[in-house]
């Protein structure tokens, strides 16, 4: 895993972003403007990490992905805010309604509210994905590790944090 730390200036642009902005265009399970500022904000470290453009509102919906490496990986960053460190025994939501988008690589992330840390946890193939995550339709109840519940709202998978494969250096990922 990559830690990240989160600036100032990141978080500044992020809450630009996010206040003009509408990140979420799915039509459900849209996020709060909370959530739209923690992947937008995952979205952003990620894209200065590897020199990449940052997200911008103006551009309108991606497409489903974040990003073209080179000509041809679509990556989509996924990115879950938590108020502590990752761990081994976490795992990482994915909606349903976006399995259909045109991605190769799915980049997940935690962002450490309390530290500002952005850790890049791993990473899966769009069909690695579909096949080692587990699906919960609408309407379940998911209980989290400090005992709290989600209500789904969408057809949700989880992928386990151990399921991910392992990042140490993203750029050899990706072909950098």
């Amino acid at each position: 895993m990559i830690d990240l730390h989160v600036t100032d200036e990141q978080k500044d642009y992020t809450h630009r972003q996010v206040a003009q902005y509408n990140f979420g265009m799915r039509g459900v399970a849209d996020g709060t403007k909370d959530q739209q500022f923690t992947g937008i904000l995952g979205e952003t470290v990620f894209a200065d990490y590897m020199g990449l453009p940052r997200p911008d509102g103006r551009k309108g919906f991606d497409g489903g992905h974040d990003f073209v490496i080179g000509e041809e990986i679509f990556v989509d960053v996924k990115t879950m805010g938590r108020t502590v460190s990752v761990k081994e025994r976490y795992v990482h939501n994915f909606f349903g309604l976006q399995k259909n988008y045109n991605v190769h690589y799915y980049i997940f992330q935690s962002y450490n509210k309390r530290e500002h840390i952005i850790t890049i946890c791993g990473y899966v193939s769009h069909d690695e994905l579909l096949k080692l995550a587990s699906l919960y339709p609408k309407g379940s109840i998911r209980t989290r590790d400090d005992g709290s519940t989600l209500l789904t709202k969408a057809d949700l998978y989880e992928i386990k944090q151990s399921d991910l494969h392992p990042v140490f250096d993203i750029s050899q990922f990706l072909g950098r």
